[in-house]
């Protein structure tokens, strides 16, 4: 039987729930978002399945207003997800997270296992 070539791409609300493990047994764990954000953190057999440190990465090009941080947009369901179950709340300005920051427009995520890959357009950038 041969093995399938075939990629998976995932867009818009699908990306929603996308997450890619990057960490393997004994390594704790990180996930990419199909959005390009890190997350999933866990470290020293201790799940935190909602840690999201501040952690990014961002492009300036020369001659644009603004940085984007190299992520599509925040899903919704992050943005208003209840406060005990360790995201903050959005009444309070989300303290602690870098959903204001300006992003790309849109993504795109491609899984073909081990590789994940993020592809991001904006028509500023």
């Amino acid at each position: 039987m041969a093995k399938s070539t075939a990629s998976t791409t995932y867009r818009g609300k699908q990306l929603d729930r996308v997450a890619f493990p990057l960490g393997g047994l004994g390594a704790g764990m990180l996930c990419l978002e199909g959005t390009g954000a890190l997350s999933h953190v866990s470290l020293h057999h201790n799940p935190d399945v909602y840690n999201e440190p501040m952690t990014f990465a961002a492009l300036h090009v020369k001659g644009a207003k603004t940085a984007r941080v190299l992520e599509g947009r925040v899903p919704s369901w992050k943005l208003f997800f209840p406060w005990d179950q360790g995201f903050g709340s959005s009444g309070n300005g989300l303290g602690g997270k870098t959903y204001g920051l300006p992003r790309f427009g849109s993504a795109a995520f491609q899984a073909r296992f081990p590789f994940g890959r993020v592809q991001l357009t904006d028509p500023t950038m």
